[in-house]
């Protein structure tokens, strides 16, 4: 009877008994052997069926004596596969509607293995679920990841690909701050972790305010467009900025505390070349008047100080929400206007400024990594089982006492962000022999943005069974508040790495004056940055972040490895 080709595989995956495939009859030898195809693997059976050299059935994997078996189910397929998967319901007693077809039409096209108990609990999901579509995502990558196809695991992948961590994590936080009846323990060490996720505390903003305007470019930035008081000096700063902590008010800041600082640096300083331009054309348009008023100690003309005022603020119209831009007609003041727009139209400010608030960005997204790392208790179920250290403190350990403790909404909201963290851990890791891919998520509303962070890493394992560094792929998948979804390709070879940055907007430019900058920060650390390319995201084939396994080459004729 030949024997098995030993760990058969269906693209990638070993056949288990109970699964349905797709195959095609190749060829037809003597003594009832065939050549069959299921998906890319190429297979001999043993016939004990009419079957017909050319046509395609639908087979179901069978233990067998010898070797395993492939059952026929029901007759040759059709041209339409939509035809075909309504025969396959009905062979299963399954109701064969327009949507179920639908979702066993994907299964065939993809080549994704089932069986009949997976369906009819796929179906059963299918029926309850609000968005069909989202579903079915859903369950194909279930399908395709060979997951058991369980209430609870759907769940938590559908509430994972529905929703964002960090509006989780921002939603349990504002429930505990109205919950009075908790153990005051849990509910202290969860409001501490979660502030370390959501950036909302005031202790988090007052010390992020600190670090942006720790830097003197910084600060006179903001003393030129008139929201720190002219008198303040950078000396005197930090003592200022603890007594606006402490009063929460200040008279040196005019009247805000570090909210309002913050919603001013968040809002303005990403304008800053803006304003630096608007500062530079008023500057060519106004500088030799302003300087010979100044150096002659006159004030004016009426008709040219109203000409400048309305100038003035035309250029400063991008901080005019912020900030009150007034002047008089004095000397002192005119001579305080070319200050202040010499500092904003200069290139060496800018830049400083641009390097403090980028080494800060850096540092926040690494702060925040390192959180979901350590902090999150994604690894939680594994650390109990090797009695490693306690995860009680972790994320997921204190959301699991609070489920315990509370009932009602809160109950609710830490079920559905449990529910979401079980998901983000289920497609944390892909893997075969040869090959890992990783994904991790990270809550970047601390950050400003309204969507989290998400970065794959793939390649082939070393010898220790990592993910080899020398030749690996980084994938960064980002919603920005102004180009809007970024994808950033990296390629790591050796030391070298090639950046692909895919985006809908015209960011070429951009791209250009940052490339230096990134290939001398890569340098530092010993990589060679070799290429910068862009692309339009739209209708470009990014490769799917979960399915990574590579195909097993087609086998060739050596006995018998199925009997039909």
């Amino acid at each position: 009877m030949g024997k098995v080709i030993a760990n058969l595989r269906q693209d990638g995956q070993a056949l288990r008994p109970g699964q349905i495939v797709q195959g095609k009859i190749v060829a037809i030898y003597p003594n009832n052997k065939a050549q069959i195809q299921l998906g890319t693997t190429l297979l001999i059976a043993q016939l004990e069926a009419a079957l017909e050299v050319g046509a395609k059935y639908h087979f179901q994997v069978q233990e067998g004596r010898e070797i395993p078996q492939l059952k026929v189910i029901g007759e040759a397929l059709r041209q339409s596969q939509l035809s075909n998967a309504e025969s396959l319901l009905q062979q299963f007693g399954i109701k064969p509607t327009k949507g179920n077809a639908e979702f066993v039409e994907l299964l065939l096209q993809q080549k994704i293995p089932f069986e009949k108990d997976q369906l009819q609990q796929a179906v059963l999901l299918l029926d309850r679920a609000g968005n069909r579509l989202l579903a079915q995502q859903v369950l194909l990558e279930m399908f395709s990841n060979r997951m058991p196809i369980t209430p609870n695991i759907y769940l938590s992948l559908f509430l994972r690909e529905s929703n964002e961590f960090y509006s989780q994590l921002l939603l349990l936080e504002q429930t505990l701050q109205q919950e009075q009846k908790l153990n005051h323990q849990v509910k202290q060490q969860l409001m501490t972790l979660l502030a370390r996720y959501t950036g909302s505390s005031e202790n988090y903003k007052f010390e992020l305010v600190q670090r942006l305007t720790d830097n003197p470019a910084t600060f006179n930035f903001l003393k030129a467009i008139r929201f720190i008081n002219r008198d303040m000096q950078y000396s005197d700063w930090g003592q200022q900025l603890q007594q606006t902590n402490k009063q929460d008010a200040s008279v040196m800041v005019t009247e805000y505390n570090h909210n309002r600082i913050l919603q001013v640096l968040t809002n303005i300083l990403p304008k800053a070349p803006v304003i630096r331009d608007q500062a530079a054309l008023f500057l060519q348009t106004w500088g030799n008047l302003l300087h010979e008023s100044v150096t002659k100690g006159m004030a004016l003309p009426e008709e040219q100080f109203g000409k400048l005022t309305y100038d003035l603020q035309q250029t400063m119209r991008t901080v005019a929400q912020q900030v009150d831009f007034q002047v008089l007609n004095t000397p002192k003041d005119l001579r305080n206007i070319i200050i202040d727009l010499e500092i904003l139209a200069n290139q060496e400010n800018q830049t400083k400024i641009g390097e403090h608030h980028t080494r800060i960005l850096k540092d926040l997204f690494l702060e925040q990594t390192r959180n979901v790392l350590t902090q999150s208790g994604l690894n939680y179920e594994k650390v109990i089982h090797q009695e490693e250290m306690n995860p009680q403190h972790t994320l997921k350990g204190l959301v699991t006492q609070l489920m315990q403790q509370s009932d009602g909404n809160t109950q609710e909201v830490a079920t559905r962000l449990l529910h979401f963290m079980n998901g983000v851990q289920l497609q944390s890791i892909q893997e075969s022999d040869n090959f890992l891919q990783a994904q991790l998520v990270i809550p970047a509303g601390k950050f400003g943005l309204s969507s989290d962070i998400e970065l794959s890493f793939e390649g082939t394992k070393n010898k220790d069974g990592e993910l080899n560094k020398e030749f690996c792929r980084i994938m960064f998948f980002l919603e920005l508040n102004h180009i809007e979804k970024t994808v950033i390709d990296m390629h790591v070879q050796k030391r070298t790495i090639s950046l692909t940055i895919l985006n809908d907007y015209p960011i070429d430019e951009t791209i250009h004056h940052l490339k230096s900058g990134l290939k001398e920060g890569l340098a530092k650390i010993d990589y060679q940055l070799t290429s910068v390319t862009y692309k339009p995201l739209s209708n470009n084939q990014l490769a799917d972040k979960k399915d990574k396994i590579p195909e097993k080459q087609h086998e060739t004729y050596r006995g018998v490895d199925y009997r039909i």
